[in-house]
Protein backbone atom coordinates (compact mmCIF):
# COMPACT_ATOMS: atom_id res chain seq x y z
CA UNK A 1 0.00 0.00 0.00
CA UNK A 2 1.34 3.23 -1.09
CA UNK A 3 2.46 5.99 1.69
CA UNK A 4 1.80 9.59 1.55
CA UNK A 5 5.53 10.13 0.89
CA UNK A 6 5.31 7.64 -1.96
CA UNK A 7 2.48 9.22 -3.54
CA UNK A 8 4.56 13.09 -3.13
CA UNK A 9 7.55 11.21 -5.21
CA UNK A 10 4.69 10.20 -7.80
CA UNK A 11 3.38 14.02 -8.03
CA UNK A 12 6.53 15.47 -8.24
CA UNK A 13 7.41 13.12 -10.97
CA UNK A 14 4.13 13.87 -13.17
CA UNK A 15 5.26 17.33 -12.55
CA UNK A 16 8.39 17.01 -13.81
CA UNK A 17 6.78 14.99 -16.77
CA UNK A 18 5.35 18.55 -18.11
CA UNK A 19 8.63 19.56 -18.87
CA UNK A 20 9.52 21.39 -21.82
CA UNK A 21 12.49 19.02 -22.08
CA UNK A 22 11.34 16.28 -24.42
CA UNK A 23 13.58 13.77 -22.35
CA UNK A 24 13.73 14.77 -18.91
CA UNK A 25 9.39 14.89 -19.30
CA UNK A 26 9.48 11.27 -20.95
CA UNK A 27 11.83 9.78 -18.44
CA UNK A 28 9.67 11.33 -15.45
CA UNK A 29 6.48 9.80 -17.15
CA UNK A 30 8.42 6.70 -17.41
CA UNK A 31 9.18 6.38 -13.69
CA UNK A 32 5.62 7.64 -12.57
CA UNK A 33 4.03 5.16 -14.27
CA UNK A 34 6.17 2.22 -12.93
CA UNK A 35 5.82 3.68 -9.57
CA UNK A 36 1.96 3.97 -10.07
CA UNK A 37 1.62 -0.08 -10.85
CA UNK A 38 4.09 -0.45 -8.13
CA UNK A 39 1.87 1.22 -5.65
CA UNK A 40 -1.23 0.78 -7.17
CA UNK A 41 -2.07 4.12 -7.18
CA UNK A 42 -4.50 5.44 -9.88
CA UNK A 43 -5.48 8.92 -11.92
CA UNK A 44 -7.78 9.05 -8.67
CA UNK A 45 -5.29 9.22 -5.90
CA UNK A 46 -4.22 12.36 -7.73
CA UNK A 47 -7.07 14.54 -7.72
CA UNK A 48 -6.86 17.93 -6.11
CA UNK A 49 -8.29 18.69 -2.53
CA UNK A 50 -11.65 20.31 -2.19
CA UNK A 51 -13.07 22.25 0.81
CA UNK A 52 -16.52 22.88 1.03
CA UNK A 53 -18.34 24.25 3.97
CA UNK A 54 -21.28 22.49 5.82
CA UNK A 55 -21.87 24.89 9.14
CA UNK A 56 -22.26 28.38 10.39
CA UNK A 57 -23.23 27.36 13.62
CA UNK A 58 -20.08 25.93 15.87
CA UNK A 59 -20.08 24.30 18.88
CA UNK A 60 -18.51 21.59 20.87
CA UNK A 61 -21.28 18.77 19.52
CA UNK A 62 -21.12 20.20 16.41
CA UNK A 63 -17.63 19.79 16.03
CA UNK A 64 -17.13 16.89 17.30
CA UNK A 65 -19.71 15.09 15.56
CA UNK A 66 -18.29 16.84 12.07
CA UNK A 67 -14.53 15.40 13.67
CA UNK A 68 -15.88 11.76 13.91
CA UNK A 69 -17.43 11.87 10.20
CA UNK A 70 -14.21 13.15 8.82
CA UNK A 71 -12.38 10.78 10.25
CA UNK A 72 -14.91 7.96 8.79
CA UNK A 73 -14.75 9.47 5.56
CA UNK A 74 -11.27 9.61 5.46
CA UNK A 75 -11.10 13.38 5.01
CA UNK A 76 -10.00 16.50 7.20
CA UNK A 77 -12.39 18.54 9.30
CA UNK A 78 -11.88 22.45 9.60
CA UNK A 79 -13.00 25.22 11.79
CA UNK A 80 -12.74 28.78 10.49
CA UNK A 81 -11.67 31.71 12.22
CA UNK A 82 -15.09 32.83 11.60
CA UNK A 83 -16.43 30.20 13.21
CA UNK A 84 -17.66 27.89 10.19
CA UNK A 85 -17.41 24.19 10.26
CA UNK A 86 -15.98 22.83 6.70
CA UNK A 87 -14.76 19.40 5.20
CA UNK A 88 -11.26 19.35 3.20
CA UNK A 89 -9.88 15.98 1.56
CA UNK A 90 -10.14 13.97 -1.55
CA UNK A 91 -14.14 15.07 -3.65
CA UNK A 92 -15.51 12.16 -3.51
CA UNK A 93 -15.19 12.15 0.46
CA UNK A 94 -15.92 15.37 0.99
CA UNK A 95 -19.09 14.92 -0.83
CA UNK A 96 -19.99 11.80 1.25
CA UNK A 97 -18.92 13.14 4.83
CA UNK A 98 -21.08 16.47 3.50
CA UNK A 99 -24.11 14.66 2.70
CA UNK A 100 -23.86 12.72 6.07
CA UNK A 101 -23.18 15.86 8.52
CA UNK A 102 -26.35 17.58 6.87
CA UNK A 103 -28.46 14.48 7.14
CA UNK A 104 -27.42 13.88 10.42
CA UNK A 105 -27.68 17.28 12.07
CA UNK A 106 -31.31 18.11 10.14
CA UNK A 107 -32.45 14.58 12.47
CA UNK A 108 -30.97 15.80 15.82
CA UNK A 109 -32.09 19.10 15.52
CA UNK A 110 -35.91 18.64 13.98
CA UNK A 111 -35.83 15.43 16.84
CA UNK A 112 -34.69 17.58 19.75
CA UNK A 113 -36.73 20.49 18.79
CA UNK A 114 -39.77 18.55 18.97
CA UNK A 115 -39.26 17.28 22.47
CA UNK A 116 -41.23 19.02 25.02
CA UNK A 117 -37.99 19.62 27.10
CA UNK A 118 -37.09 21.98 24.56
CA UNK A 119 -39.94 23.76 24.44
CA UNK A 120 -39.59 28.05 24.95
CA UNK A 121 -41.54 27.69 28.15
CA UNK A 122 -39.33 24.56 29.49
CA UNK A 123 -37.33 24.97 32.36
CA UNK A 124 -33.56 24.71 30.94
CA UNK A 125 -34.42 23.81 27.31
CA UNK A 126 -30.92 25.38 26.32
CA UNK A 127 -29.18 22.74 28.83
CA UNK A 128 -31.70 20.25 27.39
CA UNK A 129 -30.75 20.38 24.44
CA UNK A 130 -26.91 20.98 24.42
CA UNK A 131 -27.03 17.67 26.44
CA UNK A 132 -29.21 15.70 24.20
CA UNK A 133 -26.89 16.57 21.31
CA UNK A 134 -24.08 15.47 23.46
CA UNK A 135 -25.70 12.20 23.83
CA UNK A 136 -26.95 11.66 19.80
CA UNK A 137 -23.33 12.63 18.94
CA UNK A 138 -21.93 9.94 21.43
CA UNK A 139 -23.73 7.31 20.12
CA UNK A 140 -23.43 8.37 16.27
CA UNK A 141 -19.66 8.79 17.56
CA UNK A 142 -19.36 4.90 18.52
CA UNK A 143 -20.96 3.41 15.51
CA UNK A 144 -19.18 5.32 12.87
CA UNK A 145 -15.82 4.63 14.70
CA UNK A 146 -15.89 0.78 14.00
CA UNK A 147 -13.29 -1.40 14.18
CA UNK A 148 -12.59 -1.23 10.65
CA UNK A 149 -12.16 2.33 10.55
CA UNK A 150 -10.25 2.14 13.90
CA UNK A 151 -7.84 0.00 11.94
CA UNK A 152 -6.40 2.52 9.94
CA UNK A 153 -6.85 5.62 12.21
CA UNK A 154 -5.40 4.23 15.28
CA UNK A 155 -6.83 3.48 18.59
CA UNK A 156 -9.72 5.29 19.79
CA UNK A 157 -11.96 5.55 22.51
CA UNK A 158 -14.80 3.57 22.05
CA UNK A 159 -16.79 6.34 23.43
CA UNK A 160 -16.00 9.61 21.77
CA UNK A 161 -15.65 12.37 24.21
CA UNK A 162 -16.83 15.76 24.04
CA UNK A 163 -16.27 18.65 26.14
CA UNK A 164 -19.49 20.72 26.59
CA UNK A 165 -18.58 24.58 26.65
CA UNK A 166 -19.13 26.78 29.68
CA UNK A 167 -19.02 29.82 27.74
CA UNK A 168 -22.83 29.92 26.89
CA UNK A 169 -24.03 32.73 29.10
CA UNK A 170 -27.69 32.49 28.03
CA UNK A 171 -27.33 28.07 28.75
CA UNK A 172 -25.89 28.71 32.33
CA UNK A 173 -28.59 31.47 33.00
CA UNK A 174 -31.12 29.30 32.49
CA UNK A 175 -29.35 26.83 33.92
CA UNK A 176 -29.04 28.62 37.05
CA UNK A 177 -32.60 29.50 36.66
CA UNK A 178 -33.34 25.96 36.31
CA UNK A 179 -31.89 25.34 39.88
CA UNK A 180 -33.46 27.77 41.65
CA UNK A 181 -36.86 25.89 41.09
CA UNK A 182 -35.41 23.10 43.95
CA UNK A 183 -34.33 23.35 47.71
CA UNK A 184 -31.01 23.82 47.99
CA UNK A 185 -30.15 20.27 48.98
CA UNK A 186 -32.13 19.09 45.97
CA UNK A 187 -30.04 21.13 42.73
CA UNK A 188 -27.49 18.75 42.30
CA UNK A 189 -30.01 16.18 41.86
CA UNK A 190 -32.35 17.88 40.02
CA UNK A 191 -29.65 19.59 37.36
CA UNK A 192 -27.60 15.90 36.83
CA UNK A 193 -31.33 14.22 36.33
CA UNK A 194 -32.50 16.94 33.58
CA UNK A 195 -28.58 16.65 31.80
CA UNK A 196 -28.60 12.88 32.03
CA UNK A 197 -32.22 12.24 30.67
CA UNK A 198 -31.40 14.75 28.12
CA UNK A 199 -27.96 12.81 27.64
CA UNK A 200 -29.67 9.19 27.23
CA UNK A 201 -32.48 10.10 25.20
CA UNK A 202 -30.07 11.49 22.72
CA UNK A 203 -28.37 8.37 22.79
CA UNK A 204 -31.33 6.22 22.17
CA UNK A 205 -31.73 8.28 18.89
CA UNK A 206 -27.93 8.02 17.78
CA UNK A 207 -28.10 4.12 18.04
CA UNK A 208 -30.93 3.92 15.69
CA UNK A 209 -30.85 6.75 13.05
CA UNK A 210 -30.14 5.26 9.82
CA UNK A 211 -25.78 5.90 9.37
CA UNK A 212 -25.16 2.51 6.50
CA UNK A 213 -27.00 4.10 3.99
CA UNK A 214 -24.72 7.04 3.73
CA UNK A 215 -21.84 5.15 1.94
CA UNK A 216 -19.29 6.03 -0.77
CA UNK A 217 -16.39 4.71 -2.70
CA UNK A 218 -13.72 6.73 -1.81
CA UNK A 219 -10.28 6.08 -3.47
CA UNK A 220 -11.19 2.49 -4.48
CA UNK A 221 -12.10 1.70 -0.78
CA UNK A 222 -16.22 1.51 0.44
CA UNK A 223 -16.59 3.28 3.41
Amino acid sequence: MATQKDIEKVKKLRRLATSPEPHEAARAQEEATRLMIKFGLTENDFTEDVTEVVDDKCDANRRELARVIALSRRCQSLVSKKGNIGFRGHPSAVISATRLYHSLVNIVSESCNTNPNAQANAPGRLVWKRYYWRGFVDAVSTRLLDEEVRSWIGPQPKTAKIIIENDNNEADLELRTFASFFAPQDVVRGVNGLCTEACEAGKILGKQVTIESFKAEVKGVII
